[in-house]
């Protein structure tokens, strides 16, 4: 049976089936929480989308390079450079076996990747993890091997890139156990 998944942007909740499923960052936040908070937090938030949204346009090659803002045309070229188009953007997916949702940044034909415009956190390996188990999960004929992280800073540098670890998605699958618990408990 296909799973229908919808995604509400403004709360960013999943639904399958209509019913509400935890997200893979939900499921992180509950024991590793964001720290910041306010009006910087929330423009960092809105300028990480402003930059996955042009980079999934220029994917998509419907991208209109004028409308691009400056501020995000370094990001943009940065991945640009380091990252051919030739991959799949924004793929939402449930985990049938273990009951939690991701939406994966990009899909290529080796790797899962998250793609970041903030600063490292050992928690985004844990995140790649989980996203690489949904697409393994999914796709059983497609498996990939490896999660990779990249860290743009809008620079002419190459990206920072971190490997998924291997202990990261046991870690994962445990925060998992310790949500549901915690939600069965309540």
């Amino acid at each position: 049976m296909k799973h229908r998944i919808i995604f509400n942007d403004d709360t960013h909740i999943y639904y399958v089936n209509n019913r509400r499923v935890p997200s893979v960052t939900q499921i992180i936040q509950e024991f590793f929480p964001f720290n910041g908070g306010g009006l910087a937090a929330e423009r960092a938030r809105i300028f990480g989308e402003a930059v996955h949204k042009a980079i999934e346009l220029k994917i998509k090659k419907t991208l209109d390079e004028s409308t691009v803002d400056d501020a995000v045309r370094g990001y943009l070229n940065q991945w640009e450079c380091y990252y051919p188009t030739d991959c799949i953007r924004e793929v939402r997916l449930y985990s049938k076996k273990y009951n939690f949702c991701g939406t994966i940044d990009e899909i290529r034909r080796d790797a899962v990747i998250d793609t970041k415009t903030g600063q490292y956190s050992p928690t985004h390996r844990l995140q790649i993890a989980a996203y690489r188990y949904l697409w393994n999960e999914n796709f059983k004929k497609n498996k990939i091997a490896n999660g990779l992280i990249v860290y743009l800073d809008g620079s002419e540098s190459p990206p920072k890139t971190i490997h998924e670890q291997p202990e990261d998605l046991m870690v994962f699958f445990g925060l998992l156990n310790a949500y549901n618990w915690k939600r069965k408990e309540k």
